[in-house]
């Protein structure tokens, strides 16, 4: 099995994509080049990197420590553990090949491998192979929110109750009296994350130091927008009112599925429902631009209401013996 450096595997992730799309039991959006190379570039700095490469499927981890200086493999974006580091058509002929790419890197005692949908073939055969030499135990799960759109944007909302519809019809008509507007983002893209993060400022997440404030989450969103944005992948949205940005919507597409990333408006605003007024446009624009899937991301709350189902996947922890 072949090491790639970082830059050797942004130079093949072509290759690497067409095995993540054959991988079945995975999130294929966030096991994509999409999300695993930004990560690489942000989070995974100052890791070890592990790209590995055979003829039948790819691995792609990092090299950390915990506090107490264990070493530890996983991913390079593990603080979610939405993507999985395995992706391969053949579990059956790649799971010995990584258990011994594995066994031969040393000094670590513990690997994570996450973002693998439970008891999917792919989970199936990479725990009862390498828990044939291995401790295993079961991590976190992980669950996103879903909409489907295939039968468009109206038939989503018609599945919501009466008095949500009811509730987002009023909500539109007070915005539009005070002027509110759905832009779409244009032009350089560096000025654009500008005016995103501007927003992201005048944000609940802006005032407690979080969302993209904090600098690692903020160069790994910079660096998947980089990515994603020149291929015409990037879906970028302002809400206007005063003359003013008062909030944003993020997120990119792959193939027909629409991964949103992040979402914030300016706290003076509030009483116009920026957040929810944002995401039914963008799930007009995306229906009508053919997209089957919106995946809201990490399950919360405010997510469930827009979602028809859920997507799980869970961290298999691999202790060395």
């Amino acid at each position: 099995m072949d090491t790639l450096t970082v830059p050797e595997f942004a130079t093949a992730t072509s290759s690497f994509d067409r095995a993540v799309d054959a991988t079945r039991g995975i999130d294929r959006v966030c096991s994509s080049s999409d999300w695993v190379l930004p990560s690489y570039l942000s989070w995974g700095r100052d890791a070890e990197p592990y790209v590995l490469r055979s003829d039948e499927g790819w691995a792609t981890l990092c090299e950390r420590r915990d506090v107490d200086g264990v070493r530890y493999l996983c991913p390079p974006e593990a603080a979610w553990g939405f993507g999985s580091p395995v992706a391969t058509e053949d579990p059956i002929a790649f799971a010995p090949q990584l258990l011994s790419a594995l066994d031969a890197i040393p000094g670590w005692r513990v690997v994570l491998l996450t973002g693998l949908v439970p008891e999917s073939p792919l989970e199936e055969e990479l725990r009862r192979t390498i828990g044939e030499r291995h401790r295993l135990r079961n991590g976190p799960t992980m669950t996103r929110c879903r909409a489907r759109l295939d039968d468009g944007a109206k038939a989503l909302l018609e599945r919501k109750p009466a008095k949500w519809q009811r509730d987002l019809r009023r909500a539109h008509r007070r915005a539009l009296e005070r002027g509110f507007e759905v832009v779409t983002a244009e032009g350089d893209l560096a000025a654009t994350f500008e005016r995103l993060m501007d927003v992201e400022r005048r944000s609940w997440k802006g005032r407690s130091g979080s969302g993209l404030i904090e600098p690692e989450l903020r160069r790994f969103y910079w660096k998947l927008c980089q990515r994603v944005g020149p291929l015409g992948r990037l879906r970028l949205q302002f809400a206007r009112a005063d003359g003013r940005d008062v909030g944003y919507i993020l997120g990119h597409v792959r193939h027909r599925i629409y991964r949103g990333l992040q979402i914030s408006y300016d706290d003076s605003y509030g009483s116009l429902s920026v957040g929810t007024l944002l995401q039914a446009f963008q799930i007009e624009q995306l229906a009508a631009e053919g997209i089957h899937v919106y995946d809201l991301g990490m399950e919360m709350a405010y997510k469930r209401r827009w979602a028809d189902e859920t997507l799980s996947t869970r961290t298999t922890v691999v202790i060395r013996r």
